[in-house]
């Protein structure tokens, strides 16, 4: 059980981190996929 709250929270801090990094100078499709990548594993977090 421990294990998998752990889990989550490595994947919503992650998600944090790519959404704070959404329109830093990067080329816009990195932007795409930080987006993307958020949209995949935030519903997990969310789950576990």
């Amino acid at each position: 059980m421990l294990q998998g709250r752990l889990c989550a929270l490595a994947t919503a801090g992650s998600c944090v981190m790519h959404v704070s990094q959404i329109g830093s100078h990067h080329p816009w499709w990195l932007n795409v996929l930080m987006i993307v990548m958020v949209a995949v594993c935030l519903p997990c977090a969310v789950h576990i």
